[in-house]
C-alpha cells in the first residue's frame, strides 16, 4: 500500500484499516476522528487506533491517521495534538511515518494560519525521527524555526508547500541546527516592506543560521553558536508572493558549514526593488541588530563589537546546482565567505513589464568583514575558493542599486568596521582573495550607459574570469577595472562596451575579444504589429545603413545598433528585417546632470574633469554647495562625459571633492583604455576592436600586447599616449578607418599607431592590413620618449605615408627602425 494515500483522505483511511485488520483483527478500532477520540474507550487488548479524520466537525476526511499505544510519560513529550487519551484512561501516540500537519489539525487550504499544526508536526517529528510530510498548501505566519534535525518532505513542488507570511524582521524558515533536510516542496514568503541592509537573514523564505546570534559567555569568556552543518535543499520551488517587498529567496549566514542544494526553481515577486535576491551568503556575529527610524531605515551601520573576544562566523562550504531563476534582482550575493560553489543556472530578470531598478548575476563584496575578528575555524579562510560557473543569464537590465555591474566584485557591503560610523571611515584592510573563479558564463544585458557588464575593484588577490560571453545591448561599459593588485586573469572572453584599466598592477587577457561601445544606439520607433528579434540583422531601406537590434522594451520599439557605418537612420525610412517597419521617431538621450547612488542632482561639475583633475569643484545650482548628500569612498559620480569614482569621504554640502579622475580621452572613447598608474598588464591573443580607439594608453607602464589583432577603430588602432610604456609583438592591425563615431573625430587623421609626447613604444613582428583609408600606419610624436619598431610587415600603402616619425626627438631619446618591409619583401620607405 502507499502510505502517502492514506495520509490525505478518509477512502484511503479505510484501506489502511482494512489492511490492519487483515493482519490482526483484534488489535485495532477505528474511531471518527482525533478530537473527540477522548470522549471514547478502547478495550484492553487494543493497542492499536486508527481515526477518519483529525477534527470530523471541520473537515470530515482530512488528517486521518494510526496511532499505538502509549503512556503518560512518553506523549508527555510531545505535542498535545499528536496524541489523546481515552475516557478509561488510556493513551495513545501519532504512529505515522512520515506524519503530515493535517494529521496534527491543520486546515491546509494555504489560506488559514497553520503555524501551530505545522510546529506540533515539526516538534513530532524531532522527538520521532520520522519525516514531516508536507502534502497541502499551509499557511504559516511567523518563523518556522528548526532547531532540531528533521526531514521535510513533499509530495512536489507544484503540489504542496508553506506560505510564510513574515516581516522584514523574521525569517521565514530558519534552520539552525545540523543535519535538516527540505525537498519536494514549495516556500514562498510574504513580506509587507523591504528588508533593509545589515539584516541579511530578514524577510527570507529560507535561512540557514542567523546573521545575529545573541552573546553567551561562559566563565566570562564569549562562547561560539552551535555548528549548523549538513544542510540539504532539493527540488523546491522558492517564490516571493505577488505584491511582496523584495527579500532574499534564501540565505546563508553566520555560523554554518555545508549547505547543498540542487534543482531549485525562484521566481520572486518583482526585481524593481533594491534587493531580491535568489541567494544570499553573509557572515555574522555575536552582537545585536542597530534598530530602525521611522521610515524602516537603519540609525547607525553594522559595526563589529570591539570585545576583545568577540568573533565573526563565515559562512563555508556551500553548493548550489542546477538553479532556474526568475524575476529576481540579483542571482547571489557573497559576503565575507569561502568554499562557496555556484552552478548550472538559466537566470532570467524578465518581469511583467514593470519598469525594473536593475538585475545582477554575481555581488561579490571585497569590504566586508574578514579575518580581523573571524572566529578560529575561520582564521585565514575567509574569502577563498569562490566559483561560478555555468551560467547563462538574459533580460538583465536596469541602473539600480543591483546593477551598477551584471557582476561586480568591488565596493562596500553592509558591513563595517568603523572606528567612527558618524563620519564614514571604515575598511582599513583590504582582504587578499584566493583562488577566485567565474567561468563559462552567457550574459545579455539592456544596460544603462554608467553600467558596466563585470567590475572588479579595490581587489587584491587572485580572480580568473574564463569564459564569458557578455552581450549589452546598451552600454558604455564592458569591463572596469580599477585598484586591482594580484594577478587578474581574462581568458577567452568576449565582452561588448568599454574596457577600463586604471590603476590595476597584474593584469592579464589571453584570446579575448573587447569590442567597443561606441557606436550610435539609436531608439527606433516602429510602424508596425510585430517587433524584431533579438540579434536579427536589419537593413535600412534608403542608406543600406546595416543595424543590429538591440532591445525590445515592447512590440513596437527597438534600440539599433550601427554596425557598418555612423551614418544615421533618417525618419520615414523603411526598415526590413523579420518584421517590417517604418522609422516614425528616432530618440537619443545623454544625461547631462551630475548622479550620485541614483539620485540624479542639479548639480555641475567645474572645469578640469576632462583633463584628468583629480579634485572636483560641485556646484548644487542652489544656495548651499556641493552635492545635497555625503559620499563616501568607491561611491560612483555619473555625469555626462563618463563616470568618476571618490577617493575620499566627504558629508554632504562639500563644495570639492577628492575623485579617481575620468580618463582625459573618456568623450572620445577607446574600446580598450589602460589608464593611470597601471602596470604590469598583458594581452595575449586578444581581438580589439571598434570605438573610437581600439586602445587608448596613458600613464601606465609594462604592457605587452602579444599576437592577436587591433582592428575598425575610428581615429587610432593604438594610442601610446602621455606617460605610457607599451610593447608590442606578432600583432596584427587592420584599421581602415571607416568607423568616425563623434563628431569631433570626423577631422582628425586616422593612424593604426600613434606615439605621442610623453610615450614610449616598442614594436616587432607586426602587419599592417587595410592601409587604404588610414593616413599613416605608424605615427610617432617628436615629444615621445622613444622606442623601436622592427621586423614588421606592411601590406599596403597608407594615404600618405606609412612611417611619420620625427627625425630627432626632444628629449633627445631615439625611435629605431629596422628590418620591415613591404608585403612583396620591399624594404619599408624610410625604414
Amino acid at each position: 500500500m502507499d502510505r502517502r494515500s492514506f495520509l490525505i483522505g478518509a477512502g484511503t483511511a479505510v484501506i489502511a484499516t482494512r489492511a490492519a485488520f487483515a493482519q490482526d483483527a483484534t488489535a485495532m478500532v477505528v474511531l471518527t476522528d482525533k478530537v473527540t477520540a477522548a470522549d471514547k474507550s478502547v478495550p484492553e487488548g487494543i493497542s492499536r487506533v486508527a481515526t477518519f479524520a483529525y477534527d470530523a466537525a471541520k473537515h470530515p476526511t482530512r488528517g486521518g491517521a494510526r496511532y499505538r499505544e502509549s503512556d503518560a510519560e512518553e506523549t508527555a513529550r510531545y505535542p498535545e495534538a499528536a496524541w489523546f487519551s481515552t475516557a478509561n484512561g488510556r493513551y495513545f501516540l501519532l504512529d505515522e511515518n512520515p506524519a503530515s500537519p493535517l494529521m496534527l489539525g491543520a486546515v491546509g487550504d494555504g489560506e488559514t494560519d497553520d503555524a501551530p499544526a505545522v510546529q506540533a508536526a515539526r516538534d513530532f517529528a524531532a522527538l520521532s525521527g520520522a519525516p514531516m510530510l508536507i502534502d497541502a498548501y499551509f499557511s504559516h505566519k511567523g518563523t518556522l524555526e528548526l532547531n532540531d534535525p528533521v526531514s521535510i518532505r513533499g509530495v512536489g513542488r507544484e503540489r504542496c508547500g508553506l506560505h510564510m507570511s513574515i516581516d522584514r524582521e523574521n525569517e521565514g524558515v530558519n534552520i539552525l541546527t545540523s543535519g535538516v533536510t527540505i525537498e519536494d516542496i514549495e516556500i514562498s514568503a510574504h513580506i509587507p516592506k523591504t528588508i533593509q541592509n545589515g539584516q541579511g537573514s530578514y524577510g527570507t523564505c529560507i535561512t540557514v543560521g542567523k546573521v545575529f546570534y545573541d552573546p553567551v559567555r561562559e566563565g566570562g569568556k564569549l562562547v561560539a553558536p552551535e555548528l549548523v552543518t549538513g544542510t540539504s535543499l532539493s527540488r523546491l520551488k522558492i517564490t516571493r508572493a505577488e505584491g511582496s517587498a523584495s527579500a532574499h529567496a534564501i540565505a546563508c549566514t553566520g555560523r554554518i558549514s555545508g549547505v547543498a542544494a540542487s534543482d531549485i526553481l525562484i521566481e520572486g515577486a518583482s526585481p524593481k526593488s533594491i534587493h531580491g535576491d535568489a541567494i544570499l551568503v553573509h557572515w555574522g556575529t555575536s552582537g545585536h541588530d542597530f534598530p530602525l527610524d521611522a521610515e524602516g531605515n537603519s540609525i547607525k551601520p553594522f559595526v563589529l563589537p570591539k570585545e576583545k573576544d568577540a568573533h565573526s562566523y563565515h559562512p563555508n562550504n556551500i553548493r548550489f546546482e542546477n538553479l532556474r531563476v526568475r524575476n529576481t534582482g540579483r542571482l547571489i550575493a557573497i559576503s565575507a565567505a569561502y568554499a562557496v560553489q555556484i552552478s548550472k543556472v538559466d537566470f532570467d530578470g524578465l518581469d511583467d513589464g514593470v519598469k525594473r531598478n536593475g538585475v545582477q548575476l554575481l555581488d561579490l563584496v571585497v569590504g566586508d568583514e574578514g579575518d580581523r575578528y573571524a572566529h578560529p575555524d575561520d582564521k585565514g579562510k575567509v574569502y577563498s575558493n569562490i566559483s561560478l560557473r555555468d551560467i547563462v543569464a538574459y533580460n538583465i537590465t536596469g541602473s539600480g542599486i543591483n546593477a551598477l555591474a551584471i557582476i561586480d566584485v568591488s565596493g562596500y557591503g553592509t558591513s563595517k568596521y568603523a572606528d567612527d560610523p558618524n563620519t564614514g571611515a571604515r575598511y582599513q584592510e583590504q582582504p587578499r582573495w584566493k583562488n577566485i573563479e567565474i567561468a563559462n558564463v552567457v550574459m545579455e544585458a539592456d544596460l544603462s550607459d554608467t553600467t558596466d557588464l563585470i567590475n572588479v575593484r579595490n581587489f587584491l588577490g587572485d580572480i580568473s574570469f574564463r569564459n564569458i560571453d557578455g552581450s549589452a545591448k546598451i552600454s558604455q561599459g564592458g569591463l572596469r577595472l580599477q585598484q586591482c593588485e594580484g594577478n587578474v586573469l581574462f581568458e577567452n572572453c568576449k565582452v561588448n562596451g568599454r574596457t577600463l584599466v586604471n590603476d590595476c598592477d597584474g593584469l592579464a587577457l589571453r584570446d579575448c575579444r573587447l569590442s567597443g561601445s561606441m557606436f550610435p544606439l539609436l531608439a527606433v520607433t516602429l510602424d508596425s504589429s510585430k517587433g524584431f528579434v533579438l540579434g536579427e540583422q536589419v537593413t535600412g531601406g534608403k542608406s543600406g545603413v546595416v543595424g543590429r537590434v538591440a532591445a525590445i522594451p515592447d512590440e513596437t520599439t527597438v534600440n539599433v545598433q550601427l554596425l557598418e557605418s555612423w551614418t544615421p537612420f533618417v525618419e520615414g525610412e523603411e526598415l526590413a528585417g523579420a518584421a517590417r517597419g517604418t522609422i516614425r521617431a528616432i530618440v537619443t538621450a545623454t544625461n547631462a546632470t551630475v548622479t550620485i547612488g541614483g539620485e540624479t542632482t542639479a548639480g555641475a561639475l567645474a572645469a578640469g574633469v576632462d583633463n584628468g583633475a583629480t579634485v572636483i569643484s560641485v556646484a548644487a545650482g542652489r544656495s548651499r554647495p556641493g552635492l545635497p548628500r555625503a559620499v563616501k569612498v568607491g561611491d560612483k559620480l555619473a555625469y555626462d562625459g563618463g563616470v568618476l569614482y571618490v577617493t575620499r569621504y566627504a558629508p554632504a554640502n562639500t563644495a570639492n571633492i577628492e575623485i579617481a579622475p575620468a580618463p582625459a580621452a573618456a568623450k572620445a572613447g577607446g574600446a580598450l583604455m589602460l589608464e593611470r598608474r597601471s602596470r604590469n598588464l598583458r594581452f595575449e591573443n586578444c581581438d580589439i576592436s571598434g570605438s573610437s580607439r581600439a586602445v587608448d594608453a596613458r600613464n601606465c607602464n609594462a604592457v605587452i600586447f602579444d599576437g592577436g589583432v587591433v582592428r575598425d577603430a575610428g581615429q587610432y588602432g593604438l594610442l601610446v599616449g602621455e606617460g605610457a610604456e607599451v610593447s608590442v609583438a606578432g600583432t596584427s592591425f587592420s584599421n581602415n578607418g571607416l568607423r568616425r563615431l563623434l563628431q569631433q573625430d570626423a577631422t582628425l587623421p586616422t593612424r593604426d599607431i600613434a606615439v605621442s609626447a610623453g610615450g614610449l613604444f616598442n614594436g616587432r613582428d607586426i602587419r599592417f592590413e587595410d592601409s587604404g583609408r588610414v593616413v599613416n600606419n605608424v605615427s610617432v610624436n617628436e615629444g615621445a620618449l622613444g622606442g623601436s619598431l622592427q621586423n614588421s610587415v606592411f601590406a599596403g600603402n597608407a594615404v600618405e605615408t606609412n612611417l611619420s616619425v620625427a627625425g630627432r626627438l626632444k628629449g633627445g631619446g631615439r625611435f629605431t627602425l629596422a628590418d620591415n618591409r613591404m608585403a612583396d619583401g620591399a624594404a619599408l620607405k624610410g625604414n
